[in-house]
């Protein structure tokens, strides 16, 4: 058996759960091909967006690197999915907002919701 190294473990739980509360707004999301800076293509009516997820190292992509939602999971310590946060912000609020990226301080507005979807697949 091929064991995935934990950061992969992390990072896929993070995208799964990202994709995951994303359909429990009616967003359907799906996993790209090939990663090149996106994990997740997301549709909404007729709004698409490329979303780049980061778990647990919370890092804003450099501001060449094509994308639309950063999404932003942090891991309960117990891998408990339920008590696990995600935050949605679009790249201008992550340019935005680097500091408290880095800090993983971010204000609860950013937490995925059906407000912060009707805000960002605008």
């Amino acid at each position: 058996m091929n064991l995935l190294d934990e950061n992969t473990q992390k990072g896929t739980v993070g995208e799964v759960l990202v994709l995951l509360r994303l359909l429990i707004y009616n967003v359907q999301a799906c996993f790209t091909l090939k990663d090149s800076g996106n994990d997740l293509i997301a549709i909404l009516g007729n709004s698409k967006k490329a979303i780049q997820v980061k778990t647990d190292t919370w890092t804003v992509p450099s501001s060449d690197k094509k994308y639309d939602i950063l999404a932003l999971v942090k891991l309960d310590a117990g891998l408990s999915l339920d008590n696990s946060k995600v935050y949605l912000l679009s790249k201008d609020e992550a340019d935005q907002n680097k500091r408290d990226i880095r800090n993983k301080s971010l204000p609860d507005i950013y937490l995925l919701s059906r407000d912060r979807i009707k805000k960002i697949f605008v």
